[in-house]
């Protein structure tokens, strides 16, 4: 009984993030933004806000939530970013009168945040995603826990900067949409470390990754994932496109789209999926020298 209580409670707060998800779509699509007494941008953030507080219920204290752009000490910089989940104690506070800019060392997951999307809008977000996420190069590290490490999110995934997509539909939401996603992958040569962790798409369901391909290393992914073989058979799913091994090198993973209309279910799936990959991300201390100083003078 006392569960159930619990159970009600997190029914509530989730249902009440879909419906205003919902209702934000109509706030904005009406003739108040076509006649410019209500700013595009404003859409976005509030958008945001509603991420934040659904992150701040959802995910451990220690991933603070914020907007801009993410950059590195290359002086390379990604398009604005819907939401960054950072470590905000690690996080020098870097805000110009264009937006505020994060180290890519403090940077745990990337995402963006969409209405309806068409086929085509679709696959342009997830290069968008994938092209954000090579902004983390290898590099000498330093993690918050004082451990120093070589970071090649190329060979790691949990040295990785984590992406996700957050929508209300998706336009062709089937089976194909996999072989057309891994075609534009291909096309814009996004190799398979920077492909998109989890997609939910609230009133389809959620796209992530088939374990069960790499059970041929069943032994190496129960490894990585800290769990029992019998535990990985049942898991099914994970926020990864692939493993790493130290005789097979890297091990992509399959695509896996589940189909649901039930809009809490698909945002339970989505939020204990990426909840389960980040807790296995580290940030790293960003270096002032290498941000302060411009390398070229």
């Amino acid at each position: 009984m006392k569960f159930k209580v619990i159970e009600d409670l997190v029914n509530t707060k989730l249902e009440n993030f879909v419906s205003e998800y919902r209702n934000s779509n109509k706030l904005f699509e009406n003739k108040d933004v076509q006649n410019g007494l209500l700013h595009p941008g404003e859409y976005g953030m509030y958008k945001e806000r509603l991420i934040s507080k659904l992150f701040e219920f959802t995910l451990p204290k220690k991933y603070t939530c914020g907007t801009g752009f993410v950059t590195n000490c290359k002086r390379e910089i990604t398009t604005q970013c819907d939401i960054i989940l950072f470590d905000a104690q690690n996080a020098p506070f870097l805000e110009l009168e264009g937006g505020r800019f994060f180290p890519q060392e403090v940077v745990y997951a990337i995402g963006e945040v969409k209405s309806k999307l068409s086929k085509k809008d679709f696959l342009k977000a997830l290069i968008k995603l994938a092209q954000a996420k090579k902004i983390r190069p290898s590099f000498p590290g330093l993690t918050s826990d004082g451990v120093v490490v070589n970071v090649n999110p190329e060979i790691d995934q949990y040295q990785s900067i984590a992406t996700f997509l957050i929508c209300d539909e998706i336009s062709g939401w089937d089976e194909k949409l996999i072989n057309e996603i891994n075609e534009a992958h291909e096309k814009n040569g996004i190799d398979v470390p920077y492909r998109i962790n989890v997609i939910l798409s609230l009133k389809n369901g959620v796209l992530s990754y088939d374990i069960h391909n790499a059970l041929v290393h069943l032994e190496l992914v129960s490894r990585e994932l800290g769990k029992e073989p019998s535990q990985v058979i049942e898991c099914g799913t994970i926020a990864t496109p692939f493993f790493k091994s130290a005789t097979v090198g890297i091990i992509p993973l399959e695509c896996e789209m589940s189909n649901s209309t039930d809009e809490i279910r698909n945002l339970k799936e989505f939020l204990v999926l990426l909840n389960n990959f980040l807790q296995d991300l580290k940030s790293y201390y960003p270096e002032p020298g290498q941000y302060l100083y411009n390398r070229d003078r």
